[in-house]
Formats: C-alpha cells, sequence, structure tokens
C-alpha cells in the first residue's frame, strides 16, 4: 500500500514538528493558548500521548493525539468538575486530542485519515470508547464516526468545545457502513505504517512483523537482509544441522520439481521415534499455523465456548472469532509477572469449556510453567473439554517439558509442536501435532495430501536425527537470552521479564513509548515487535525482542537504547 500520504506513529525526532505546528494552529490562529516566542506549544500531558501523523512527502500534514485509560489524568479534566471527571473515567475510554491540519491539507483527506487512524489504533489496542473536546466546526466530523454529544461545554482560550464520547464497537460498525466506498479510494493514497492492518475487518490473521518490509516481500532487495536484524520475528539465530543444509544442497532441482510422499510417512515415523509417542497419535502440517487452522474447525463452532490466555499471539483469537465461537480470556497481569496463576486456570478447567488454549512458554510473555505442575491442573478438567497446548518454544525450556507424553494419558489433551522455531526451519515450514487415537484419526481424515512439502520433510527428518547439535544451540541460546536482557537493563531505563524462550519481553521507562521505540531502531535497521495490540494491559510500553548472535544483540541494545 503506497500513496502521496504516509500515516504512522511520531517518533520522538518528530515532537518538534508536531509542537510548531500545534503552536501554528492553536495560538496563532484560534487563539486558545499565548503566543510562545519559540513558536512551539507542548503540554506535561504530551509524555504520556501517543501521537499518529499523516505526512505529505516529507511534510507534516496533520496529527492527532492520543491519552490511554492508563494516564494519570485526561487532558480534557482540567476543565471539569470533580463529577465530570469522574463519569468520564468511568469505562476508561481512550481521549482524543489535538485532532491538528495544516491549512493547507485541510480540504484534502488528512483529518479523515487521522480519525481513521485513530479508531484502527483503539481497537487493536481493546479500546471499547473514546472521549473527544470538539469545537463547533469539529464536532460533526466526530459525529460522523459515532461520536455523540454529551451536553457538557466548556470555553478553553477563545474557542468553544463540547465534550464527546463513543463507543468504539459502534464506531467500527458506523464506518463499514458509511465509508465502505471511501476506504478503498483512502487506502489507494496512503502508505500505513502502523502496527494494526488498515482493513478494519481483513480476512486473513494480521502478524506484526515488519522485517520484510526492509528486504521486499518480492524478493527483490534479498541484498538487505544482512543489514538489518530481524529481531521482530522469533526465527532461530542459529543455522540447522549441518544434515539439514547437506541434505537441502545436494539436488535442489530434484527437491523442486518432484511430489513428496502423500502422507509424510517418513516424517512420522522419524517424529513418533524422537518423542517417544505412537505413529497413530500424530497429524502433520506445514507448521503449526496450518494445524491450528486445521485444527480448530473440527473442534468448535458457533456458540462453541472457548479459554485463550491473554496475552497470546493472534491465531488463536482471530479464528476463535471467525468460527463464531465465544471466548473468555484468562488474563496474565503484569503485578504477577505475567504469569499463568495455575489455581486460577484449575477454578476456570470447571466451568465447563468446550476448548482451552494454552501457549507455554507464552508469546509474547515468554513465561514457562512447569510441564507436572501443569499436567497436575490439566487432568482436572473435564473429559468433555478439549485441551490444546501450544508448545512452540518449549524446547528452548528444556526436554523434559514437553507434555507430548501424556497425550497417551488423556483422551482429550492435543499438543502443538512446530519445528520452525527450535529447529531453524521457519521458512521450510514443518509442524506436527500429538493427540488421541480418536482425535489424530478425525484431523487426518480432513487433512489433505501432500501437507509437508518434500524440502520440509527431508529437512524436518534430518533435523531430528541430531539431536545433539540442537541441544548445543538451545543451551547457547540461554546463554544469549541473558546477555540481551543484561545489556537491556544496563543501557536503557527497562525492565526485563524473565524468559524461558528464544526471546525477552521489555517493559520500556514510561507509558505510550512502544511504537516510539519501535520506530526508533528501524531507523537503525532494528526491527522490533510492539505488541502493544495483544493486550490492553500493555499500555504502550512493551516491545519483544529476538534472541539473535553476540553482534546482532550489540546492534539491538544500541538501538533500544537510543546510543
Amino acid at each position: 500500500m503506497s500513496g502521496p500520504f504516509t500515516v504512522r506513529v511520531a517518533t520522538h525526532q518528530d515532537r518538534d514538528e508536531i509542537f510548531r505546528l500545534r503552536h501554528e494552529v492553536y495560538a496563532v490562529e484560534l487563539r486558545q493558548y499565548p503566543i510562545d516566542p519559540r513558536g512551539r506549544l507542548d503540554e506535561p500531558a504530551d509524555s504520556g500521548n501517543v501521537h499518529l501523523l499523516v505526512l505529505a512527502g516529507d511534510e507534516l500534514a496533520g496529527f492527532v493525539s492520543l491519552t490511554p485509560p492508563s494516564a494519570p489524568r485526561y487532558f480534557v479534566e482540567r476543565y471539569l468538575n470533580e463529577a465530570a471527571a469522574r463519569r468520564v473515567r468511568a469505562d476508561s475510554p481512550y481521549e482524543i486530542r489535538a485532532l491538528t491540519v495544516r491549512a493547507k491539507h485541510r480540504r484534502g483527506p488528512v483529518a479523515a485519515l487521522l480519525m481513521y487512524a485513530v479508531l484502527r489504533w483503539v481497537v487493536a489496542r481493546g479500546g471499547r470508547s473514546v472521549i473527544a473536546m470538539g469545537r463547533a466546526e469539529t464536532q460533526d466530523m466526530y459525529a460522523r464516526l459515532g461520536l455523540r454529544r454529551t451536553g457538557v461545554e466548556f470555553t478553553a482560550g477563545a474557542q468553544r468545545y463540547g465534550l464527546m464520547r463513543g463507543d468504539v464497537a459502534a464506531g467500527r460498525v458506523v464506518v463499514a457502513q458509511r465509508y465502505r466506498r471511501l476506504l478503498p479510494r483512502l487506502g489507494a493514497l496512503v502508505r500505513w505504517e502502523l502496527d494494526v492492518p488498515f482493513d478494519a475487518s481483513p480476512e486473513h490473521c494480521a502478524h506484526g512483523g515488519r522485517s520484510f518490509d526492509a528486504i521486499g516481500t518480492s524478493f527483490d532487495r534479498l541484498d538487505r537482509r544482512d543489514r538489518i536484524v530481524t529481531a521482530d520475528v522469533l526465527d532461530a539465530w542459529f543455522p540447522p544441522a549441518p544434515g539439514v543444509l547437506a541434505a537441502l544442497t545436494a539436488d535442489p532441482a530434484w527437491l523442486a520439481r518432484t511430489s513428496p510422499p502423500a502422507q509424510a510417512d517418513g516424517l512420522i515415523t522419524e517424529i513418533a521415534k524422537a518423542r517417544g509417542v505412537d505413529r497413530d497419535a500424530i497429524v502433520v502440517g506445514a507448521g503449526s499455523s496450518d494445524l491450528i487452522y486445521r485444527g480448530l474447525p473440527r473442534l468448535i463452532g458457533a456458540g462453541s465456548r472457548v479459554l485463550l490466555m491473554q496475552p497470546t499471539y493472534g491465531e488463536y483469537p482471530h479464528l476463535v472469532g471467525k468460527l463464531g465461537a465465544r471466548a473468555d480470556v484468562l488474563r496474565l497481569r503484569p503485578e504477577t509477572g505475567w504469569r499463568l496463576d495455575l489455581d486460577e486456570l484449575e477454578r476456570a478447567l470447571q466451568r465447563g469449556y468446550d476448548l482451552v488454549v494454552l501457549v507455554n512458554p507464552g508469546n509474547p510473555t515468554g513465561r514457562h510453567v512447569d510441564a507436572d505442575a501443569l499436567w497436575r491442573v490439566l487432568r482436572t478438567a473435564p473429559a468433555s473439554t478439549t485441551i490444546w497446548v501450544d508448545e512452540a518454544y518449549v524446547d528452548y525450556a528444556g526436554p523434559a517439558q514437553t507434555l507430548e507424553p501424556r497425550v497417551a494419558l488423556a483422551g482429550n489433551l492435543i499438543v502443538c509442536k512446530t519445528m520452525s522455531k527450535a529447529y531453524a526451519l521457519s521458512g521450510l515450514r514443518v509442524g506436527y501435532l500429538v493427540a488421541s487415537g480418536p482425535l489424530a484419526a478425525d484431523l487426518r481424515r480432513w487433512s489433505p495430501p501432500w501437507p509437508v512439502a518434500l524440502p520440509a520433510q527431508l529437512a524436518g527428518i534430518r533435523a531430528l536425527q541430531d539431536p545433539g547439535h540442537y541441544q548445543r544451540c538451545w543451551q547457547r541460546t540461554g546463554d544469549l537470552r541473558r546477555t540481551l536482557a543484561d545489556g537491556l537493563r544496563s543501557a536503557a531505563d527497562v525492565e526485563v521479564v524473565e524468559s524461558e524462550a528464544n526471546f525477552v519481553l521489555v517493559r520500556l521507562a514510561r507509558e505510550g513509548m512502544a511504537a516510539e521505540v519501535r520506530g526508533r531502531c528501524e531507523e537503525h535497521g532494528v526491527f522490533v515487535r510492539d505488541v502493544s495490540p495483544l493486550s490492553p494491559d500493555f499500555r504502550d510500553r512493551y516491545v519483544r525482542v529476538a534472541v539473535k548472535d553476540v553482534t546482532e544483540i550489540r546492534r539491538i541494545v544500541a538501538a533500544v537504547s537510543g546510543s
């Protein structure tokens, strides 16, 4: 998506231009504030705000500021009495403030792009409602996006304002109905650089990795791959086993033109041998996402009750929603270090869900629950509840931490594994799940032939035949993870969440910094993941960083710290 306008989050370097445009509009033009000899208008509240920008070429065409519910105080509260301020805070809204467009761009699409960016941003962060200070000439624009007048009015400088409030879900409906013809035209005008898709109702599951944007999805700039640090995606920092590379390079022409074994029998046999499970319990696929998309529709449908962890990665909530199931969330909280509370889980299991999905170690938290302790809780679940445990990162926690051997003891347990992250096979897409005989047989009935490509089958077999290589790599990953965490703590004002995966979750110095830090890192060719859309508890304050080699860790630390 490209065009004459760019929509993105402001970085620290943008703030001077924001403050100058704000002074030009609110002090000089509207006389809401006194003229400042510096030609700048900044506010103490800016430190906790997120600013969304529209650029016309290199020029700042407009911006809008957002105050998150976690802020100590909304900007509008300075104009309200105590009772009105309490009503404003009642449902923890996001505050839209200072929607500002440069005079020469006011007849164009800039204001519409800013308001649409606000809606997408707030939706992605789980916001339920918004408030705004609207001047008389802007209130109709807010109303067209579903905000309504509250009847509360006040004066700021020479301007009269009204307080407006809107429900986010209703706003999405209004936009979908009223602007369905306009949105494609807006999309053609913009380079969209926010961490949420432009399309308000994408049919695909959005992911947050942006590093391939720097390489190019047409693969015409592959030379750039060695100049950037892809710490936003969780691919292994180490190469596959030597036997994998030898097998892939021995006769690549044959691998490319030859159809693979239709049922991947050799790969299944090797998985069964390496993992100590029955062949009939194994279903293979092109990575764990393939298995999730094939498996969940066989387990749930419209009206099913599902329990998900929050935060977790996007496939599960996306697919549960598309299938019409009702999802409850088991919240992981910052005050408990993002740990899964096993007592809370045990209580939740007694509610009789159709499906419970757990990710262990968690993503994006990196937190791990000991396999024995988790099993003691899971075995209390009713037999009618299917338990799906995603173990994409469990190999980094240790060989005894998988629940695969427990599948034989429970007819309602499914363990989903990918060989992407721990076996350095992300580009080949190899995954499998282990389930009881009846569950596995049902999933196989709905699996296509050739579920795994020939190069991937071959690579998966050779990888499983060299456990020593990977054990060394997993151990070294732990060392590098500690190096990364120590470097970030020393060089930047951050906290690092203890992790047992190939990444760390980083808590930044203040709320509202995540997008700014991500943008600053990208200016240095370092890509990290802003995890804000995954949970409102992140409060735009957390980024996830993949473990890399020592040289790339130095670049990550320098970029995050701004040094």
